[in-house]
């Protein structure tokens, strides 16, 4: 073991680029972060299930010396909503404990690489009438988003250079009918196929972020070198009710819908305010829903 770690800082050290550690390499947003060319450098993908392009997340932390990494992107978790609510103590037995063991090795580095940790909008729970901004009380209605607030209070207790991102619905990543995760690719694969979609609960309205869009402010996130606490998303709620109708207009299918009842952990109005972060980077979303939805139904139909 100790043979692969002096490996993976051996490798930083020598890298002529700038190297990013992520975490969570596997997971749906992990694999669009590697899909892509990173203009900052060479991105380094940690697993608890190693190989395959991933290395084992103990080299990560059992490591001793400097790690010469300008961030690291922690998206490792062992849970989405809905799995959380059928294993209510993950975040306390796997998630925050993770997140220690990353702090104190991160502390242990002379030159800490910028802890960039994803976390979601759902720690606001509801949203005030009005789209959530970062000064608003957080009010985490279900598990996930819970477990996600306790591990955003330990990177600000922690001393490090931080930036905790408050991610809205990130969409078009890759994605299959099991996955719990992903009402747009879910609609799209409905409307395809022919299959039942299940509406839980009444009309929410939720920020959808393309991966792309989110990809860009990554990447200035790290070129500016970023800390504090942000919310990251488009800026636009919509509704399930429009998302349908748009998903039916696109695809030029009527969608079977089957309705369900509402879950008491879904976050009904998750709007998000990103006029701080947009101002900060001088970015903005791009992809409108009508094109991502496009985007989604022309790779759906190329699988």
């Amino acid at each position: 073991m100790r043979a692969l770690t002096v490996e993976t800082e051996q490798f930083c050290e020598r890298s002529t680029s700038p190297v990013i550690l992520l975490t969570g390499g596997r997971g749906r947003i992990g694999g669009a972060i590697q899909a892509v060319k990173s203009r900052r450098g060479h991105v380094r993908s940690f697993s608890r299930t190693p190989g395959e392009g991933h290395d084992h997340l103990q080299d990560l932390l059992n490591g001793l010396g400097p790690l010469h990494a300008e961030a690291l992107i922690h998206g490792a978790w062992s849970t989405v909503p809905a799995t959380a609510e059928e294993n209510p103590k993950a975040f306390e037995q796997v998630d925050l404990p993770l997140m220690q063991r990353l702090i104190t090795r991160l502390q242990r580095d002379p030159a800490p690489p910028l802890f960039i940790f994803l976390s979601t909008g759902a720690v606001y729970g509801s949203a005030p009438g009005r789209a959530s901004r970062e000064t608003d009380p957080a009010h985490p209605i279900g598990t996930y988003a819970n477990g996600k607030l306790l591990g955003e209070c330990l990177l600000r207790d922690s001393q490090l250079p931080y930036c905790v991102l408050r991610v809205g619905s990130v969409y078009s990543l890759q994605s299959t009918p099991q996955d719990a995760q992903g009402v747009i690719a879910h609609l799209v694969r409905c409307a395809l196929s022919g299959a039942v979609f299940h509406r839980w609960g009444g009309d929410s309205v939720k920020d959808y972020l393309h991966c792309s869009d989110f990809l860009e402010a990554l990447w200035l996130i790290i070129d500016q070198r970023l800390t504090g606490t942000w919310n990251l998303g488009s800026g636009t709620g919509i509704s399930l009710t429009t998302l349908i109708e748009r998903v039916e207009i696109i695809t030029g299918r009527a969608l079977k819908i089957e309705q369900q009842p509402t879950r008491h952990w879904d976050v009904l109005d998750n709007r998000l305010d990103v006029t701080c972060i947009r101002e900060k980077l001088s970015w903005q979303a791009r992809i409108s829903i009508d094109e991502g939805i496009k985007n989604e139904v022309a790779r759906a139909r190329r699988m």
